[in-house]
């Protein structure tokens, strides 16, 4: 998977939800998640979403 990583050093990540709060719960989890355990990747957590998430039709 290519990483893009911005001038700044932040990497977006797509997140999708039915909801736009639920894009945000999702995406407060992720940051939590990440702040917690500063040794995971940004771009592990990318893959691993990209695994593991269902396909959402909207």
């Amino acid at each position: 998977m290519s990483v893009i990583t911005w001038p700044d050093g932040r990497t977006p990540v797509l997140l999708s939800a039915h909801a736009p709060d639920l894009v945000a719960a999702d995406a407060a989890a992720i940051a939590r998640h990440l702040r917690t355990r500063p040794d995971t990747g940004v771009t592990d957590v990318a893959g691993q979403l990209l695994r593991t998430r269902r396909l959402r039709r909207h």
